[in-house]
């Protein structure tokens, strides 16, 4: 039994799960990882994304993904709670948890999902975000709130006109119809895009800088090398604190697993870095169409795609009076950091100075992206 456990647990160190493949994964033979089934990968990732949403309970996304084509091993609906074990199991962003045990282990099969999408994911079924269907799809709806008393402000139609109002009583006068407020972000992102003929420049400067993309990759492994050893000494440390009785096995097992998210992510990055040579072009080349089309992607945008739009581009958005306030994330902030306020259709900067930025922007993003989920566990 002792020899068998030592297998068992020397296989889940090397990232191995021993156990039948998660629903979504294919067994490949012992010794092998397991794979994403083709004929559900993607269709589970999609359940994912919808249940983020917050507009579906498991009932209601169990039908939509059996209408979708979602199918049990048997060719059955899947079942509530099947699709509550799956949204629940950190194996399908890349981490095996032992359920008897409650140990967690670094896997090293491909993730269905990453991890922001997985954290939204438990958000919601844990109640730390509204998840009830609503009656009214505002484009705004939950995403405003008063900037005197910080409640969110609801959603109410008025003949042909949408408006949004603070209903705490002191603060009657906040309010703002859903027209103006689209055209106010509307505006802000106008004069942040950049011009077409500068993002050609650009362009054009960054084929000629091939020989930078090397460095900027070495640059961006070794700083994730450096990081990686360090978290992986923060686990030795967490470890022995929890054999020296600083911390209990509940606040153990919770760092650690943010831990070992973060060194996943790392590793997984560094492999990626070093197979793709062209990795950091490719995040700056995706940032630069970003910032020629944000206002035009914005403006022709379906109502739910904005709402996506604005949870991932901005942050704290108020209404004062009848005035909305909201604050932009990277790259966005960086885009309007650049922008000239003087009217200047042309920004800041030579092409040499806009892809340097874009350049060094790309590098700490991964970075940020992983902070932010680690403040989040």
């Amino acid at each position: 039994r002792e020899e068998t456990r030592k297998g068992f647990y020397g296989r889940l160190k090397q990232g191995f799960y021993p156990l039948a493949a998660p629903f979504g994964y294919i067994d490949n033979g012992g010794g092998r990882h397991k794979t994403p089934d083709p004929d559900r990968s993607a269709l589970i990732r999609e359940m994912f994304e919808l249940y983020a949403s917050g507009n579906f309970t498991l009932e209601t996304l169990a039908h939509a993904m059996y209408s979708k084509g979602l199918r049990s091993r048997t060719g059955y609906r899947i079942t509530e709670k099947r699709i509550s074990e799956v949204l629940n199991n950190p194996f399908y962003k890349g981490l095996i948890r032992i359920s008897t045990t409650g140990e967690t282990f670094i896997g090293g099969h491909e993730p269905l999902v990453d991890l922001s999408l997985f954290q939204q994911v438990q958000n919601v079924l844990h109640g730390r975000v509204g998840t009830k269907l609503q009656n009214h799809c505002f484009v705004f709806r939950r995403l405003l709130r008063c900037a005197t008393c910080g409640y969110s402000l609801i959603g109410e139609r008025q003949k042909s006109w949408v408006y949004y109002r603070c209903h705490t009583r002191r603060c009657s006068n906040v309010t703002v119809r859903e027209d103006r407020a689209d055209r106010m972000i509307g505006e802000r992102f106008r004069a942040l895009q950049l011009p077409t003929q500068m993002a050609t420049s650009v362009r054009d400067y960054l084929e000629k800088a091939q020989g930078e993309w090397t460095i900027a990759n070495s640059q961006r492994i070794q700083s994730l090398t450096i990081e990686l050893a360090k978290q992986k000494s923060r686990l030795n440390r967490l470890t022995d604190a929890l054999i020296d009785g600083v911390i209990d096995i509940e606040t153990h097992n919770e760092r650690r697993i943010s831990l070992l998210e973060y060194i996943n992510a790392n590793e997984r990055e560094i492999e990626h870095l070093s197979d793709d040579k062209d990795a950091i072009r490719k995040k700056v080349e995706k940032n630069l169409e970003l910032w020629e089309t944000v206002y035009s992607s914005y403006i022709n945008s379906f109502p739910q795609e904005k709402r996506e739009f604005l949870l991932s581009a901005t942050s704290n958005r108020c209404v004062r009076a009848k005035k909305l306030e909201f604050a932009l994330q990277q790259p966005f902030s960086m885009f309007e950091l650049v922008a000239k306020t003087d009217g200047c259709e042309q920004p800041n900067g030579e092409p040499r100075t806009l892809a340097s930025m874009l350049m060094g922007l790309a590098k700490k993003s991964k970075v940020e992206e992983e902070k932010v989920i680690m403040g989040m566990n």
